[in-house]
């Protein structure tokens, strides 16, 4: 299953390709809005575009008059009211990549060929420290949203995991967040979708009872939902995590259980 597929995809960008959605109707903005014409790209959904700019994929939808969002055509335009904010965030990100990108091509063009052997090797080194690091601050800063085997792992084709739970055991929100999608979506069942960060997301399907509601926020641990009976599998929970809409290992920032 793929967020990428559901809105187009769009309730965290959200969900997958040939599903409907139900939810609230907020956009997540941040100040005054300003309105952009998006040209759909091969491989946008509508909930990949949303979340990218830190918009509801409902909303969108709505003000663009979708009555099927999974079905984005490439070439066709999509207003977007983002949030001066939003917009603003993002040009820093992008001159900061640039200045990142010109400053590393001016170096490396000044430096002899054995500082750049040298530089090289101390870079890969931190790198590598940096991004140890950066794993023990995120795998402490999530937990489970339910104790249990991974019954189906992460791969090309399920963009998430899932965790093997009995029907009625408590989802838990794996940190900190705001919950920005409550509806059932085709594929995904009852699913609740929080947004922990600007750049970092996690949907929780096949819940049974959602004990939360759109808008509101939530505490790491806390319960969400409750995990959902299954007539032709044994009961599970499917854990996404998605990074700038783009789908990551949940392994990878969880604690070992």
């Amino acid at each position: 299953m793929s967020w990428l597929k559901v809105l187009a995809p769009a309730a965290v960008a959200l969900i997958a390709a040939g599903c409907s959605f139900t939810g609230g109707n907020a956009p997540i903005s941040n100040g005054p809005t300003t309105t952009t014409v998006y040209t759909v790209k091969p491989g946008d959904t509508l909930y990949a575009v949303a979340r990218r700019y830190s918009l509801d994929p409902v909303a969108v939808a709505r003000e663009n008059g979708l009555s099927d969002p999974s079905k984005l055509r490439v070439g066709q335009q999509i207003k977007l009211s983002i949030s001066s904010g939003v917009q603003q965030d993002i040009e820093r990100i992008q001159a900061h990549q640039q200045e990142k990108t010109s400053a590393s091509a001016s170096a490396a063009a000044a430096a002899p060929a054995a500082a750049k052997h040298v530089t090289a090797q101390k870079t890969e080194t931190q790198t590598s420290s940096n991004s140890s690091a950066a794993e023990s601050s995120s795998s402490s800063a999530f937990i489970w949203p339910v104790k249990g085997r991974i019954v189906q792992p992460f791969s090309t084709l399920n963009k998430g995991i899932d965790i093997a739970a009995s029907a009625g055991t408590p989802v838990k929100a794996a940190a900190d967040g705001d919950v920005v999608f409550v509806g059932n979506v085709k594929g995904y069942g009852n699913l609740v979708i929080l947004r922990h960060t600007k750049e970092l997301v996690t949907a929780y399907g096949r819940n049974g009872t959602i004990t939360v509601k759109q808008g509101q926020k939530v505490t790491k641990g806390q319960k969400i939902a409750d995990v959902g009976a299954s007539d032709d599998k044994e009961s599970r929970v499917h854990f996404e995590v998605r990074r700038n809409g783009k789908s990551l290992d949940p392994t990878t920032i969880l604690p070992k259980q």
